[in-house]
């Protein structure tokens, strides 16, 4: 686990959570081989990431200490103090608020929504402590009867003694030369200060002395049974907290179960919100899962490189496929090439899903259940290897091959290295020949030439290479199966400055044979490359034309859509006229038949009006085509605007593609631009009389306002200013841009939005909105 680095993993995911619970459930978080175990895990984490892209924040919170608290809550007879009481019910709080959580949730999150409802809110312990203690930990003085009378009678016996002393003290007459006279507290007696000449026995008992000798501190005797009365309150004011203390704790005590119950879920859910939240971070998808043991990775990436990566677009991604038609993969390649990162991003990816975690790739991505994991990679690549080393490498690829079957991934970095290159190259074939035997599921990277040769004779093994660019001798860290690789030393050492005569004597060292080869592959690759440039040259050209099709084909729709809204207001106008039309002929009708015309003349008339009326309907059935349109306007261009049936110059398109800015005489308009028409040949003349001009309602308001950074008061003035402008428009919706973080801006926006008479409702954003850093709201019309 640690070569692959699935450790460092566990500790990037325990920085994400709440409480110890959970980081021990990451401790112990371990690969599965259990198909159903692995599954569900992998579910639960996948809700859990979705929860917290597109719902409102789930209220998990820093909690410490409470497992303490629970052990101590068993013993019985043992009294929490106030502020581990406090604890209890803050814990409790956290509970109900989960609990409420899960409300409309059943659907979406089954299995998150199934630990939500598992626990148990214990709204009477909470209840009873808050009565008890306020939120600095102290008792109240409603916790009981008894606590409130004592504290009572302790301010009445305290203002008794304060008063005896300050007459005691006036009464004595006063020097220039006297202390200040101040009444003051020894051993919890209240005294006052005198000078050292004017003690008397009989009447006052010393507390204390100051530290020049010259002032006593003295209780007068008068003072005596008053201080002892306030002293005995003090003592019934402890022990009846103590029993308060002891009646709490008791009942805790009786929910010490349902505590440590939902002390347990609370750490899976923190468990696997951890896991979500690292998801979030490494764009983690869930596999396709299947049984049979395979490896196919579609553009997948090493989550700890994407943490320390700038941006996700500076990490190369890795796409592979093992056990499907090829059982073993041979990576060959330069030094520094990415083929180690290669193989260790496969192992961990397996290691994850297997754990239950989202993996960084490509949601079509494949993954098998393999039982056994082995790993020889050697990361020494800068010290200079040693028998020592050797023997170690030997140790673990010998452990491998003797347990290793067709249910087992075994990653196999620089195999052979560290001998004889021959004898080394030797070992390498002959162990990736009895793996093969075997049916595992294998990877091995390696600089070996020989090694290459393997895939020609050997139907389950598959020649893979990390690109390297010639012209830049750089790598690209872009794998490539089917295709060996090459090393590039001479081409390596060239660039870091190793002298020319050197470099030629070495190519003539290498051998022709071998020489050749490697020339071979290196056109190969050179050909490949500009084939994939040429390859995604066109794929970009036919994204292109595709997008074009798509806007073309919106716009007719768009086109149609319009045509036929037109043609159904004609027809209602249409109708309009013959039913006004009608009315006219029956009113005619009415009077002839009042001024008793003959009824033949009236039968004709309605005769007629039949007729008149099946013309105009057949009429308006086959309206003529809507104005010539002209092509789609472009700025400058003069355009018609059909609702409005006048004409102006289109001045700027907005950014969303939708909209455009028209002027209409000397006034500026926004317009939707589908309601627009360049104008063909000569300019359409306005129906309106000269003189007269129109202005609809304000329509240049922004449809939304960002209120990010802003503080609760900066956000009302903001709202209240944007609103004044709203209520000026015709706009049904707006969105409010308050982002997720805390939480306190979108709950201010969500109070200021239930007082605006403006607004009809609102909601949070949908996944595609902006989720819960986004308010929906619909105005009234």
């Amino acid at each position: 686990l640690d070569s692959l680095e699935f450790t460092r993993i566990k500790e990037e995911v325990a920085k994400l959570c709440f409480c110890d619970a959970g980081k021990r459930h990451i401790e112990r978080m371990l690969p599965s081989t259990d198909p159903f175990t692995i599954e569900t895990a992998l579910q639960e984490t996948l809700e859990m990431r979705e929860i917290i892209e597109f719902e409102e924040a789930i209220p998990l919170e820093q909690v410490e200490k409470v497992e303490a608290l629970v052990g101590k809550i068993k013993v019985v007879g043992s009294i929490l103090d106030p502020e581990q009481l406090k604890r209890v019910a803050d814990f409790q709080k956290i509970i109900v608020a989960l609990h409420q959580y899960r409300r409309n949730k059943e659907i979406k999150y089954p299995r998150v929504n199934n630990y939500l409802g598992q626990l148990e809110p214990l709204h009477d312990l909470i209840l009873r402590i808050d009565q008890a203690i306020d939120r600095a930990g102290e008792i109240k003085d409603s916790a009981s009867p008894r606590l409130r009378k004592i504290r009572n009678d302790k301010v009445h016996a305290r203002a008794v003694i304060l008063d005896r002393l300050q007459r005691i003290i006036g009464g004595k007459a006063h020097r220039a030369d006297r202390l200040d006279d101040v009444i003051t507290m020894r051993d919890g007696r209240y005294v006052i200060p005198i000078p050292d000449s004017e003690y008397s026995a009989r009447e006052s008992v010393v507390h204390d002395r100051s530290k020049s000798g010259a002032t006593l501190y003295v209780e007068p005797t008068e003072a005596i049974e008053l201080n002892n009365k306030l002293k005995q309150l003090n003592m019934e004011e402890v022990q009846e907290i103590e029993r308060i203390l002891l009646e709490l704790s008791d009942l805790a005590r009786t929910h010490s179960t349902e505590i440590e119950r939902n002390w347990e879920l609370y750490g899976r859910l923190d468990f696997l919100h951890a896991k979500g939240s690292f998801a979030m971070r490494t764009d983690g998808v869930m596999p396709v899962l299947r049984r049979e043991p395979v490896v196919s990775l579609q553009a997948a990436y090493h989550p700890l490189l994407l943490l320390s990566a700038k941006r996700k677009q500076d990490v190369v991604p890795l796409s592979l496929e093992l056990g499907i038609d090829r059982n073993i993969i041979i990576v060959t390649g330069p030094n520094t090439g990415g083929k180690t990162v290669a193989l260790k991003t496969v192992g961990l990816l397996v290691l994850m899903a297997q754990a239950g975690m989202l993996i960084s790739a490509d949601a079509k991505s494949e993954l098998g259940v393999f039982d056994q994991v082995f790993v020889d990679i050697g990361d020494e690549q800068s010290i200079e290897l040693s028998l020592s080393t050797f023997s170690s490498h030997i140790s673990r690829i010998t452990s491998a091959i003797a347990a290793c079957d067709e249910r087992s991934l075994v990653l196999f970095d620089e195999i052979g290295v560290g001998t004889d290159p021959k004898e080394g190259a030797a070992l390498a074939e002959a162990v990736i020949e009895y793996v093969s035997r075997t049916g595992a599921r294998c990877i091995v990277t390696t600089h070996y030439s020989a090694l290459k040769a393997i895939a020609e004779t050997n139907k389950k093994v598959e020649n893979a290479s990390m690109e390297f660019n010639r012209q830049t001798l750089q790598p690209t860290y872009r794998l490539r199966t089917g295709l060996p690789g090459s090393s590039y030393a001479l081409e390596m050492a060239a660039r870091l400055g190793m002298p020319k005569e050197v470099l030629t004597r070495a190519g003539e060292l290498v051998g022709t044979q071998e020489r050749s080869l490697s020339d071979l592959i290196a056109r190969l690759e050179s050909e490949l490359m500009a084939t994939e440039s040429e390859r995604r040259e066109l794929k970009e050209k036919l994204a292109h034309a595709t997008e074009l099709e798509r806007q073309h084909k919106e716009h007719a729709e768009k086109v149609l859509a319009r045509e036929k809204q037109l043609l159904k207001e004609g027809s209602a106008e249409a109708t309009k006229l013959v039913e006004e039309t009608r009315q006219k002929l029956e009113a005619l009708v009415l009077e002839l038949q009042n001024d008793k015309t003959s009824k033949e003349t009236i039968k004709q008339s309605r005769k007629s009006l039949d007729e008149l009326r099946r013309e105009l309907s057949a009429r308006t059935a086959a309206l003529t085509p809507p104005p010539e349109k002209g092509d789609i306007p472009e700025v400058g261009d003069k355009v018609w605007i059909e609702r409005l049936h006048t004409d102006g110059e289109y001045m700027e398109k907005f950014a969303d593609g939708k909209r455009a800015r028209v002027r209409i005489g000397k006034v500026l308009y926004t317009m939707n631009i589908v309601d627009l028409r360049k104008v063909a040949g000569e300019k359409k003349k306005s129906f309106l009389p000269e003189g007269v001009s129109y202005q609809p309602y304000k329509d240049d308001t922004p449809v939304e306002i960002s209120l990010r950074g802003m503080t609760s008061e900066e956000a009302r003035d903001a709202l209240d200013k944007y609103f004044d402008e709203v209520s000026l428009s015709n706009v049904p919706s707006v969105r409010i841009v308050h982002g997720k973080g805390t939480g306190a801006l979108r709950r201010f926006v969500r109070e200021y939005l239930s007082k605006n008479k403006m607004v009809e409702s609102f909601q949070l954003g949908e996944w595609n909105e902006g989720s819960w850093g986004v308010t929906i709201v619909k105005l009234k019309q």
